[in-house]
């Protein structure tokens, strides 16, 4: 087996052998979390999934079995645990307590590291506020037999693991972060799942049908989850975290159940506290990186990770114009700021580019190509637009032309600063559409380009001087 494992590929078929699932046939290496073995069988009636509990007693297991079996009942999607000829749900086998788990066919959600799925991110939250509702008042047998992530654990996971590091300069550093930990017993408490890893939900046809692996799974705050989906979904290794995609998680959190400021502002404790325990379960090679998301968010400090909860005014969905496009999350005035677009992926290299990157997502400006980024790149094209694009200290802001109402799409005039000869057919359906867009600005309609004038940008307008001077004597 290519697990590390104490059971071989000889005591699969005397571990099924008290179970009614046919012949054993063959296994694969499914996944291997949190230090236990679970593998994908093949037996003549079908696949199943072993789940062999390497370092955990049978009460800990015990809490999992009745866990799934309260969550089934409440048509929350979790697999079936199948039981053994004598109705029993888990087994022992060479004095380890293992489960049988039926196999739900699904694709495992992708990794947010490489794209960030909006969609795929919003279920993900969804489902994890389902289960806390759900749980809130659950007290299952057994659940105080789990171990509860707190400081002390952390603690006394780091003295077993870094043993060397206690006493010296690390150890020290490590211990007084762990004190700067605040956790208002106000906070509302739950059942958390704990391990929200992307690996942890299959989904089909773009909803979730399994939520796995509650082997973590502890009662404790609620914004431990939410913490974790942060550091599991919108915060890379070895870089910076993601503000938009952790404004997106709490905000579609709370549209399912409402985060009060003091849960918000705690979220920055409990994103602290699963960075030092992912130090405690690590080797020291990975102790610097976590240690610098730990000084990230003491520099940042509470009060401004709190506003970097706060989601931008826009979010992505499917358009009815064109593919995606960029809404409203809230009202905006005229001339508000809707957002500010980031301008800092400068393309070296175009042949090292997809032809989709090529074809939707560059921006051709004065003086560099940019490949743009989510929401911006999003942004449709109207005959009719809503928003137009200003530099400001040398940022460029989509701004307001009127007022936008919640809901509405953002757009702009993608002829505005206009600097080529582009065109496609438009079907934006507007009243005034004029069904070719045209990228010159100045082969656009004269009153059109007089209408326009105050909306272009300064590097445009200082490019074309002569040409806008002759439009302002007309």
């Amino acid at each position: 087996m290519s697990v590390k494992t104490t059971i071989s590929e000889t005591d699969l078929p005397k571990i099924l052998a008290d179970y009614d699932l046919g012949e054993y046939r063959e296994f694969k290496t499914f996944a291997n979390g949190a230090g236990q073995t679970t593998l994908l069988l093949e037996t003549s009636t079908g696949k199943f999934v072993l789940r062999y509990y390497e370092n955990r007693p049978q009460k800990h297991v015990s809490f999992e079995v009745k866990l799934f079996n309260y969550l089934r009942s409440k048509s929350f999607p979790v697999p079936a645990i199948v039981k053994n000829r004598s109705g029993e749900s888990s087994g022992i086998y060479k004095e380890k307590p293992y489960i049988i788990i039926e196999f739900i066919e699904g694709e495992h959600g992708k990794n947010p590291n490489d794209f960030f799925n909006n969609e795929e991110a919003a279920e993900v939250v969804k489902v994890v506020v389902h289960l806390h509702n759900l749980t809130k008042d659950y007290n299952p047998e057994y659940f105080k037999d789990r171990e509860v992530f707190d400081a002390k654990y952390c603690w006394r996971e780091f003295e077993k693991k870094h043993s060397n590091l206690v006493e010296n300069e690390k150890g020290k550093w490590f211990k007084a972060e762990l004190e700067k930990l605040e956790f208002p017993t106000f906070l509302l408490k739950g059942l958390c799942h704990a391990d929200l890893n992307y690996g942890n939900f299959l989904f089909k046809n773009g909803k979730i049908v399994a939520v796995l692996d509650f082997d973590m799974s502890f009662y404790t705050y609620l914004i431990y989850d939410i913490a974790s989906l942060i550091y599991w979904w919108a915060w890379p290794p070895e870089m910076k975290v993601k503000e938009k995609e952790m404004a997106l998680i709490v905000s579609e959190y709370s549209k399912q159940r409402e985060l009060n400021k003091d849960e918000r502002a705690y979220i920055y404790d409990a994103l602290k506290l699963i960075i030092l325990l992912g130090i405690s379960w690590s080797e020291e090679s990975d102790f610097e990186d976590s240690k610098s998301k730990i000084e990230f968010l003491n520099l940042v400090g509470r009060e401004k990770f709190l506003l970097k909860l706060e989601i931008e005014g826009v979010y992505v969905k499917e358009s009815t114009l064109q593919g995606k496009g960029v809404f409203a999350v809230k009202d905006f005035k005229k001339n508000d700021l809707v957002l500010e677009i980031d301008d800092t992926h400068v393309v070296e290299d175009e042949n090292k580019l997809t032809p989709e990157q090529h074809a939707f997502d560059l921006d051709y400006l004065e003086d560099k190509i940019v490949l743009m980024q989510e929401p911006e790149k999003y942004i449709n094209h109207s005959c009719n637009p809503n928003t137009y694009v200003k530099t400001k200290s040398g940022v460029r802001q989509v701004l307001a032309m009127r007022d936008i109402s919640k809901g509405d799409e953002i757009t702009y005039d993608y002829s505005i600063n206009g600097d080529n000869e582009g065109t496609f057919e438009c079907r934006c359906g507007s009243k005034n559409c004029r069904k070719i867009y045209q990228g010159n600005f100045f082969k656009l309609p004269i009153e059109l380009q007089k209408h326009y004038l105050p909306y272009l940008d300064d590097w445009f307008s200082k490019k074309h001087e002569k040409e806008i001077q002759g439009i302002k004597d007309l």
